[in-house]
């Protein structure tokens, strides 16, 4: 599973790890949910501050 990250003010728009907007937070408990499904392996993301993912510079 290749995750986006989420925002801080919602908008359906891109942003990146580094940007201001990036919700981590959020991000984060998204990817736990996707964890906590049994079929859920990997999780690829670009934040290694979240350790429950495979970080990647994709």
């Amino acid at each position: 599973m290749d995750i986006r990250p989420l925002r801080k003010d919602g908008l359906p728009i891109p942003v990146y790890w580094y940007n201001k907007e990036y919700a981590q937070a959020a991000t984060a408990k998204l990817i736990a949910l996707f964890r906590a499904h049994a079929s859920v392996r990997t999780v690829l993301f670009t934040d290694s501050r979240i350790t429950t993912i495979t970080f990647t510079w994709n």
